[in-house]
């Protein structure tokens, strides 16, 4: 039965469980045991002759759905249901007639029911259990019939459907009904709240519980899709949890799935919510960005590492605008990259991100050229906090370019060139960590996007203008200084809903600026979502010798495996250690969208980050030379992270993730090889 090929929406998009368009399961597909049949149509009786000590077992109608169908998907099985004399000598709300589905996955047999229909009902019920069926889900039956007692249940209509919520063509504010979320265990719907409720557990998993929406994807690819409501989460205790961090609270998360990734899984999340509303609902938003090759999403309305109760209410979706929106300038039809002599000669470089300006040193730029690199990436960041002052941000930033000038004899020594990379940008973002935002336009730029790490450079027109002067001023500072190699103008810009200024805008307006005063030296523009190779969705510029960077942390449990929880990490290491069970082809599927822009602009690619932890259990060398040698094969300028920063990412170091140590390795050995390639160039 093509049962995944026919949805049915409530209102405009919501599959509507036990509606006269359910999708009916055909009479074939149904096993009618003795003392059960088929009236007609699509209706059965189930009978169930009176007996002493019956077993806890339910007789009636089975259905197995093909598993390929409804892994990973929420699905609504449903029935109309009435009852004659059915009775039991057992006790327990179990007792009775019901629609019962049941299926095995990785913590054993699970059971999901209806309520148990008892005694004589002469009128038709339609009766229905949503669930989210995981994806390693395994041997799933549906059953309706008499758990443990005797009598007659009639049957009309059994049907199955996948539970969806979409939007209409026009992408209008539509409301989330209840009826699209689906509950259980920790969440219920009351009226027109959805409450959460997770008690209290040590260890606390970073889980993210509550009420389910799975998204149909028709009227929103290629748009980002505004999720909004409101929450409380002041009912009967406090959202607490043994650690802290920004990710931990009452919030909207959307785990997605790309085909380009190979469906791994990436998210988008409001702000989170911690502690108590003292009663009031407080307003929230999360953006979530739909492109062509996603292929699923599903949304979380819950609270992620933590217990306590939050309710939700008001929810409601609507596209705001195209994916990683549109900038102003324009490029005409048939556009290619243009580049000087110069630069189209040049040989790919090959290098490091370097230690911060507060601590490199000549000493690290000589041990980096041992190796065989011949370009650093260097990073001016730390050492001011939350650069909000911009006289005296660019008092920080001149001091990071002084300890560059001091550093060029070496690098000249060591024919080492340099990309100038504002790590830091000016303003900062309007929530760094923890801290919350701290004048009204912050405010504004959360209420606008959903989440509080925005570059107050994409919404604030003085902090715009600053940033563009502050790279006027280092363009003056290095034309025509042959140890530049390119000016890297806003590290990781990660734009999830709107801002007034678009981030390509922004960094065109700096790039125009720059080309009055230094026309030749490279401009690195970075995408939004972090530079993202897998989501790289850039507009070319036209302006002579734009580079395009892209960072490539995939798999992201691969690549960040214990950085970002690491006491647990280190605690159960090995472990909790991944080894990597990708391979360079699904690698290179993960950058397509990079790739194609390459070959249908003629665009320089520059990878500005990419690493692995010092203690994944394989030592790293398989993934990073499949990995490079991609970079190779696309004549592919990069970076490693990092060189001389945190032990974690070292290339010199050796050990677990508690016992780092100094020496040499797999990881290194293979920079090294490739680095080879830089003198071979020259």
């Amino acid at each position: 039965m093509n049962i995944a090929g026919k949805l049915f929406f409530w209102g405009i998009c919501l599959l509507c469980c036990g509606n006269a368009g359910a999708e009916l399961i055909p009479p074939k597909e149904i096993v009618v045991p003795a003392g059960c049949s088929r009236v007609s149509g699509s209706e059965y009786i189930v009978r169930v002759p009176k007996r002493s000590n019956i077993p806890n077992t339910t007789a009636g109608l089975v259905f197995t759905p093909d598993m390929k169908q409804i892994a990973g998907k929420a699905v609504c099985f449903s029935a109309d249901l009435r009852c004659k004399d059915i009775a039991s000598d057992a006790e327990g709300e179990h007792v009775g007639g019901k629609l019962l589905v049941s299926y095995r996955d990785g913590s054993g047999m699970r059971f999901f029911a209806t309520p148990s229909l008892t005694g004589t009902a002469a009128g038709w019920k339609n009766y229905s259990r949503r669930l989210e069926i995981p994806a390693d889900a395994e041997d799933l039956t549906v059953t309706i019939g008499i758990q443990q007692g005797w009598g007659t249940l009639e049957v009309r209509n059994p049907s199955m459907d996948f539970v969806t919520f979409g939007l209409p063509a026009d992408g209008a504010k539509t409301p989330i009904p209840m009826e699209a979320i689906i509950t259980g265990g920790v969440a219920r719907i009351d009226g027109d709240v959805l409450s959460v409720n997770i008690p209290k557990r040590i260890p606390t998993p970073n889980q993210t519980l509550g009420g389910l929406v799975v998204l149909n994807l028709e009227n929103m690819r290629e748009k980002i899709v505004k999720v909004s409501g409101q929450l409380r989460y002041d009912v009967d205790t406090e959202i607490t949890s043994p650690r802290v961090a920004p990710h931990i609270g009452a919030k909207a998360l959307a785990t997605s799935f790309d085909r380009n990734s190979g469906n791994k899984p990436s998210w988008y999340y409001s702000d989170s919510y911690f502690g108590n509303s003292a009663g009031k609902w407080k307003d929230f938003s999360a953006f979530i960005k739909v492109y062509d090759s996603t292929s699923a999403v599903n949304l979380i309305f819950g609270i992620q590492q933590g217990w306590g109760k939050a309710e939700f209410r008001n929810l409601s979706m609507e596209v705001v605008c195209p994916v990683d929106g549109t900038p102003s300038y324009e490029i005409p039809e048939g556009f290619k990259c243009e580049y000087s002599p110069e630069v189209l000669a040049a040989a790919p470089r090959r290098g490091f991100m370097s230690p911060v300006p507060e601590r490199i040193t000549a000493d690290d730029i000589r041990e980096m050229g041992k190796w065989g690199a011949n370009l650093i990436r260097y990073q001016m960041v730390d050492g001011i906090g939350v650069p909000e002052d911009v006289p005296q941000y660019l008092k920080w930033l001149n001091a990071c370019l002084d300890k560059l000038d001091s550093l060029m004899p070496v690098l000249k020594e060591n024919n080492i060139k340099v990309v100038i990379d504002m790590h830091q940008a000016l303003g900062g973002r309007y929530k760094q960590g923890n801290r919350p935002p701290q004048t009204e336009a912050a405010e504004a730029a959360v209420k606008l996007t959903g989440k509080a790490d925005l570059h107050r450079i994409f919404c604030e027109e003085d902090m715009r203008r600053a940033f563009i002067d502050a790279w006027k001023m280092i363009a003056g500072r290095y034309k025509d200084n042959p140890v530049i190699y390119a000016y890297d103008l806003v590290n990781e810009p990660a734009v999830t809903g709107q801002s007034p200024y678009h981030l390509l805008d922004v960094q065109y307006d700096a790039a125009k600026a720059i080309r009055e005063i230094d026309p030749e030296t490279p401009i690195i523009i970075e995408g939004n979502r972090c530079a993202s190779a897998i989501y790289f969705n850039v507009r070319p510029m036209p302006l002579k010798n734009i580079f395009y960077e892209i960072h490539m942390y995939f798999p992201g449990e691969y690549c960040f495996q214990g950085v970002n929880d690491f006491p647990s990490y280190a605690k159960h290491y090995p472990d909790s250690g991944v080894a990597y069970r990708s391979n360079k082809e699904e690698l290179r599927a993960a950058m397509t969208r990079t790739i194609e822009f390459q070959k249908k602009y003629g665009a320089k690619i520059y990878v500005g980050e990419f690493t692995v932890p010092r203690w994944v259990p394989d030592g790293g060398s398989r993934y990073l030379n499949d990995l490079i040698s991609l970079f190779e094969e696309y004549k592919w300028d990069w970076t490693f992270h990092v060189f001389r920063e945190w032990d974690g990412f070292s290339p010199e170091h050796v050990g677990t993730p508690l016992k780092p140590e100094r020496g040499d390795n797999e990881r290194k050995a293979t920079l090294q090889k490739f680095f080879k390639r830089n003198v071979s160039a020259e």
